[in-house]
């Protein structure tokens, strides 16, 4: 699917999804964070962010459209509707504006334009049907609308149990803050690349300066396609960890200054020939560059104090899954990071959670509150995770009564910011609610064969057996006794400690159809995979086998079996399916509205906009509610 159509389906109508700032969907309030983002160890001590290695280069951005284009000065019609309505470029151009700046980088004018003229039409279409169907007097619409209603007054009690922070609790945050990260003695490091088109020619280029690093300068003059460090000799910045995945994080960071990394990283479409440059020790980001980002902490971290306050004033316990007591969530303690998960299948749905005293909360209480928020319920085995969700629910029911009390649901900017959210609601409700009808099976089959019909033709992958080492030298002496004596290789198999990615066999993910293709795995295992035999030996020691994966560091493997690339089967995506449907459904959805009230769309000139080809062009294809 295209991105620009994908945000108006989506989104239903895309304004409401690209400007709105809060989560209808999952309705969150700040009883729910269980704190605010903290600054982070890889942010750098400069605004300036240029140490990603992926910069954004938009040729044709809303920031780089002229001033006329932004704020015509002639209204012109956009959308004209059979019943008169209609949209102009002052409409679009009045939601333009509220788009964050990150989304007008990433976007060009034009098709932000044809997004949010999208967006408007489907806003006024949906709010037609929503009354003729009388959507908001349905128990669905009742009971989500509900919900929002109480994300808002929460959000709005708790507000008003803030203080403001003073410049002297900020400095003493931020001082905080900074103690911590000196203490940990985080270190940075100078990177400077080549970006070159081809894998082939990346690899050409790695050889000859790791004959000759001091001629890094030279080639990056002469082939480098980075405009942008093209003149700085390939400088980037300093990085610091956190940023690249483990696998090239450790070489990063363990190459001395010079070293030129064994393989290219990718770049947008090309490649990027690394060099490591001189290591520092970090400095803690300004003051003025994460002021409101510590103005954030502090104010989370009084409505922590006053819900643990509520919790023990109310004599409220929270458990785990065995019965016993928890904690709160901490930011600087990690105890749970160790734990095993639970087999949530086996635990008793009566059992007590959370013991409010004169109520019980329940396993059962705990999986009907994930259907309702479309969590997996299989997710809160993870005992990091169960303890985030079931604090939140335990916060939220302790609110409930806070609120009632209060009497804040009565008062003006409560119901305000309650009518800004409550037609979002309705939209996004309405429209689910009409294809969800429209789900069957039949249709996710036709996602299915769609999907099969775009599948790569003539790619490979492998199935193989490993057995992965922690040390190249491990792996290099082992391949080296493997390839006098080929039997040895079930020998090694059996008597390896990564128990926890392959099976007794040494096959990938404990089964035997985990076939790899070649974008699954790291260029460098890619290349020796895929050049083997069936049922030989990879003839070098593989290096970091998955792609953006560190857990297999090295690996001596054995080409079982190689074949043309293979669609998923069905039932092993079968959720991705179910969505992918929704979302096509939804497109369609708003087709059959559109072609109902005959709209004209023409661009910000007055032209004609072409439509693409419709899937669709029978109008009874959907069996709707009674004004379509």
């Amino acid at each position: 699917m295209k991105k620009k159509n994908s945000l108006a389906i989506l989104g239903v109508c895309a304004i409401s999804v690209l400007g709105c700032k809060e989560d209808t969907k999952n309705n969150k309030t700040e009883a729910s964070e269980s704190k605010a983002s903290e600054p982070k160890a890889s942010e750098p001590a400069s605004s300036d962010n240029a140490s990603k290695t992926k910069p954004n280069n938009t040729q044709d951005t809303v920031k780089e459209s002229s001033e006329k284009e932004k704020h015509p000065s002639d209204s012109k019609v956009m959308a004209k509707f059979s019943d008169g309505h209609t949209i102009t470029n002052h409409d679009v151009s009045k939601e333009l504006s509220k788009l964050p700046d990150e989304l007008q980088k990433n976007y060009s004018y034009s098709d932000l334009t044809k997004i949010i003229l999208e967006g408007k039409i489907n806003e006024y279409l949906l709010d037609k049907e929503i009354v003729v169907s009388k959507f908001e007097d349905t128990p669905d619409a009742k009971k989500q609308l509900e919900k929002v209603k109480t994300g808002i007054e929460q959000k709005a009690f708790l507000g008003k149990k803030v203080k403001t922070a003073s410049d002297q609790d900020v400095q003493k945050k931020y001082s905080d803050l900074n103690k911590e990260f000196v203490e940990r003695k985080e270190t940075e490091v100078l990177l400077r690349h080549i970006v070159v088109a081809t894998q082939s020619e990346a690899m050409e280029l790695i050889k000859t300066l790791q004959n000759d690093p001091k001629k890094f300068q030279q080639m990056t003059m002469e082939k480098s396609l980075d405009a942008k460090t093209k003149a700085k000799g390939g400088e980037l910045n300093y990085v610091r960890r956190g940023v690249f995945p483990k696998e090239y994080e450790e070489k990063i960071f363990g190459s001395a200054p010079g070293t030129v990394l064994e393989q290219p990283l990718p770049y947008e479409d090309k490649f990027s020939v690394v060099q490591i440059g001189e290591a520092r020790l970090a400095e803690f980001p300004k003051l003025e560059v994460i002021k409101d980002r510590i103005i954030e902490m502090l104010k989370a971290e009084q409505i922590l104090g006053y819900l643990k306050d509520l919790r023990q004033s109310k004599k409220v316990k929270v458990m785990d899954y065995s019965g016993k007591e928890m904690a709160e969530p901490d930011r600087k303690s990690n105890d749970l990071k160790d734990e095993k998960e639970v087999d949530v299948t086996k635990i008793d749905i009566n059992r007590v959670i959370i013991d409010f005293g004169s109520r019980k909360y329940t396993v059962k209480d705990l999986k009907d509150f994930c259907k309702e928020n479309n969590i997996e319920f299989l997710m809160t085995s993870n005992p990091m995770i169960y303890q985030q969700i079931i604090f939140q629910v335990c916060h939220s029911e302790l609110l409930k009564d806070e609120v009632g009390q209060s009497g804040i649901q009565n008062e003006a900017d409560t119901k305000s910011q309650f009518a800004e959210m409550k037609q979002n609601v309705l939209r996004q409700g309405f429209i689910e609610d009409q294809v969800n009808k429209k789900i069957t099976d039949a249709e996710i089959e036709k996602t299915y064969r769609e999907i099969k019909s775009r599948f790569p033709k003539g790619e490979i992958e492998a199935l193989i057996r490993l057995i992965p080492f922690n040390s190249q030298t491990e792996a290099e002496n082992a391949l080296a006794d493997i390839k006098k004596n080929p039997k040895k290789f079930d020998e090694y198999v059996k008597n390896c400690k990564f128990k926890d990615i392959r099976d007794n066999n040494g096959y990938l993910n404990a089964t035997k159809n985990a076939y790899l293709t070649r974008k699954q795995m790291s260029s460098g295992a890619a290349s020796k995979v895929l050049a083997s035999k069936p049922a030989t030996i990879v003839s070098n020691v593989v290096e970091h086998l998955i792609a953006g994966a560190s857990n297999i560091p090295y690996a001596v493997v054995r080409v079982e079996n190689k074949r043309d690339v293979q669609p998923p089967r069905k039932e092993e995506i079968m959720k991705e399916l179910s969505e992918m449907t929704k979302r096509r459904l939804m497109g369609d959805f708003m087709k059959v509205l559109q072609k109902k009230y005959g709209i004209e769309k023409f661009d910000d000139n007055g032209k004609p906009l072409v439509e693409e080809s419709d899937r669709i062009n029978n109008l009874d294809d959907f069996p709707t509610s009674p004004g379509i």
